[in-house]
């Protein structure tokens, strides 16, 4: 539901973490889910996200800098769910 009060989805402890996104705190939920990739041999990679309150989302968040737990993602994609949720597409940094 549009406009819904997410907080008690969000609240840190049930399934939520804090992380700092562009320097500032912000909770949500990382995922980071090993995916295989068909290369003709047992290989797999990692599709990690946060999911947040999609007023926590920066304006123009592409590029910017999310740390969870000491490990540093750029924020390669944004997609909010309309309806009030956001998923934050992360690329691991080097």
């Amino acid at each position: 539901m549009l406009g819904a009060d997410l907080s008690p989805f969000f609240r840190r402890g049930e399934f939520a973490s804090e992380a700092q996104l562009a320097g500032v705190a912000v909770l949500g939920i990382f995922d980071n889910p090993h995916v295989p990739v068909e290369l003709g041999m047992g290989v797999a990679s990692t599709n990690p996200t946060f999911l947040l309150a999609t007023v926590e989302v920066p304006l123009d968040p592409i590029d910017r800098e999310l740390v969870h737990q000491g490990m540093a993602y750029r924020i390669a994609a944004h997609e909010p769910d309309g309806t009030g949720a956001s998923i934050l597409i992360l690329e691991r940094m080097a």
